[in-house]
């Protein structure tokens, strides 16, 4: 009779601390959102915060991703030009000499190359543009990495038509802008993507 009380309370005690290590755990993941996948997070500032593996294939933009414009293009996005070609964008742009948004974007590059990854650095600039966009990444040596001018084209479209990535088992995006971000989300699968947003 002892035995069987004392398995009653033991089972008794067993249940209740599982209904409220399982709640208390929910709690807590609800009010700190942990995150199962860090691979999976929309926003960094820098590039230390992406991890890297091994074969990857990497797409990153440049304006405001890489390279930094500082005030002037800035203000330029907040004034709302009507300005369709960017000609009032390039005759800021090509008078200035960018900064890189984030000092570490080397030691990534070295280390996605470490990791046999493939990078490729994807912009909607214009491709008249081009000669600029060249110097500007070989004012900071990264004019090796191949570089597509989409002229204004959908990224998801461009990745989708022009590269074969079904053989990578990491896809990374990284983009500042939102736009950009959704579009790759909506239409192409299993991608990770990062929205980049600069330090001030």
């Amino acid at each position: 009779m002892k035995i069987l009380i004392i398995a009653t309370i033991l089972n008794f005690l067993k249940v209740n601390c599982l209904t409220f290590s399982g709640f208390f755990g929910r709690s807590l993941n609800k009010k700190y959102k942990i995150i199962s996948n860090p691979n999976k997070m929309e926003h960094v500032s820098t590039f230390r915060d992406i991890n890297v593996s091994e074969s990857s294939i990497v797409f990153i933009d440049i304006d405001d991703t890489i390279l930094d414009y500082g005030e002037q293009i800035d203000e330029y996005w907040k004034q709302n030009h009507h300005d369709p070609e960017y000609e009032i964008w390039y005759q800021i742009m090509k008078t200035i000499t960018p900064k890189l948004t984030d000092p570490h974007f080397h030691d990534f590059i070295n280390l996605l190359k470490r990791n046999n990854c493939e990078v490729y650095l994807i912009t909607a600039r214009n491709k008249r543009f081009n000669h600029k966009t060249y110097e500007h990444l070989k004012h900071h040596n990264i004019h090796h990495l191949e570089t597509h001018h989409l002229s204004g084209y959908s990224k998801a479209k461009y990745i989708k038509e022009n590269f074969d990535y079904s053989r990578y088992s990491r896809r990374i995006f990284i983009d500042d802008s939102l736009h950009n971000k959704k579009d790759i989300d909506e239409n192409l699968e299993n991608f990770e993507t990062y929205l980049f947003k600069k330090r001030k």
